[in-house]
C-alpha cells in the first residue's frame, strides 16, 4: 500500500472529502462571479449604496462598543449586514410591521413571520438564536439575558420591541456570530473571506441546514430581490458583503 493510499483511508473518510469538494466548489463559484462580472456595487446600487454607508459611518460607535463588550470582530458584524442596509426601506419596514406584528403576538411566527428593523430580522431568527443559547453553556452565560422562555403572546411582545430597537439589533446580531462560529464549528475556516461567505450564508438561510446545503444556496444569486426573481438579474449576497469587507 502507498504511504498516500494509507493516509487517505485512514484519516480523509468520503464524507470528509465531499465536504473539502463542496467547500472549493463554493468557492470557485463564488470567485467566478467576481472575476467574471466584476460589478462595481456602489455603481450597481447607486443612492442606496451610499446610504448603507452613510449608516456604517454614523453607526460607527455602536459597532465599536457591541464588538469590543462581546469580543466579536467588527468587519465581520459591518460586513454581514451590509448587503441588508442597501435593501433597506424604511418605508416598507414600518408599513409591514404595522401590518403584521398583531398576527405574529396572537399567533407566533408561523402566523406571521417578516423582517423588522435596519438589518431585517425576522421573529423566527431570534427565536431560533433564544433556543440555540439556551442549549449551549457558553452561550447562555454570555447571551442568557435574551431567553425568553415562553411562548405567550405577552412574550412575542417582549420580542417585538427589542426587534424594533436598534440596539437590541446589535445585541442579536453580535449572539448571531458567536452562535453560527459555535454552531458550524467555523474555527476549522481559515480564510477570512470563506468565512464571512459562510456567515452570510446561515444569516440568509438560517440555522436550519447543514453547511454544505447552506453553501449551495448561497451561490444562487438572489440579492437583493430574493429567490424568487431571476438570478440572472441579480447578486450574491455574500459578494457584496466580501467587496465592503474588502473596501473598508
Amino acid at each position: 500500500m502507498l504511504i498516500f493510499d494509507f493516509v487517505v483511508t485512514t484519516r480523509y473518510t468520503p464524507r470528509y472529502m465531499f465536504t473539502v469538494v463542496c467547500r472549493i466548489l463554493f468557492l470557485l463559484v463564488c470567485s467566478a462571479s467576481v472575476a467574471f462580472s466584476k460589478p462595481s456595487f456602489n455603481k450597481v446600487f447607486g443612492e442606496d449604496y451610499k446610504k448603507a454607508e452613510k449608516y456604517m459611518e454614523d453607526h460607527g460607535t455602536y459597532f465599536e462598543k457591541a464588538s469590543a463588550y462581546f469580543k466579536v470582530d467588527k468587519r465581520f458584524l459591518k460586513a454581514v449586514v451590509f448587503p441588508e442596509l442597501i435593501r433597506y426601506s424604511q418605508f416598507s419596514d414600518l408599513l409591514e410591521t404595522h401590518t403584521l406584528e398583531w398576527l405574529y403576538v396572537e399567533g407566533g411566527s408561523k402566523s406571521a413571520d417578516f423582517s423588522i428593523g435596519c438589518f431585517q430580522m425576522k421573529p423566527s431568527f431570534v427565536e431560533t438564536l433564544e433556543g440555540l443559547v439556551s442549549s449551549d453553556e457558553s452561550l447562555k452565560e454570555e447571551y442568557g439575558f435574551l431567553i425568553l422562555n415562553r411562548s405567550g403572546s405577552s412574550f412575542r411582545k417582549i420580542r417585538l420591541t427589542r426587534l424594533k430597537n436598534e440596539k437590541w439589533q446589535f445585541v442579536y446580531l453580535c449572539c448571531f456570530l458567536e452562535t453560527a462560529w459555535k454552531q458550524f464549528q467555523l474555527y476549522r475556516i481559515n480564510d477570512e473571506e470563506e468565512l464571512l461567505r459562510t456567515f452570510c450564508a446561515v444569516y440568509n438561510a438560517g440555522f436550519g441546514h447543514d453547511l454544505i446545503t447552506l453553501r449551495k444556496r448561497a451561490a444562487i444569486p438572489a440579492f437583493p430581490y430574493g429567490s424568487r426573481y431571476p438570478a440572472s438579474e441579480q447578486y450574491l449576497y455574500s459578494d457584496v458583503a466580501v467587496d465592503y469587507f474588502r473596501s473598508h
